[in-house]
């Protein structure tokens, strides 16, 4: 799963971050091993302004966790996400 951040999200940079989660089930012989799907969740224009920071609120954060609760449920069309299959 990759999630893009927004912009001065962090004190030391202004640049836009992602967060990466490998799921360690899909690795041969693991109980998720068939699963291709890449979830791609762009929260990159959610947050609060900020003077110097642009934080994430907790609306921001329970967003993100909702669409990863409902991976498999996403429309391919859903202006936050999609999912790409790992071509072979």
């Amino acid at each position: 799963m990759v999630i893009g951040q927004p912009g001065n999200l962090f004190p030391t940079t202004n640049i836009s971050v992602a967060i990466l989660i490998f799921d360690r089930l899909r690795e041969k012989g693991s109980a998720n091993e068939g699963c291709k799907e890449v979830l791609f969740i762009d929260a990159s224009n959610e947050y609060q302004p900020g003077k110097n920071q642009n934080p994430l609120e907790d609306k921001h954060i329970n967003r993100i966790i909702q669409i990863y609760n409902e991976f498999y449920n996403l429309l391919i069309n859903d202006q936050w996400s999609f999912i790409h299959e790992k071509f072979a």
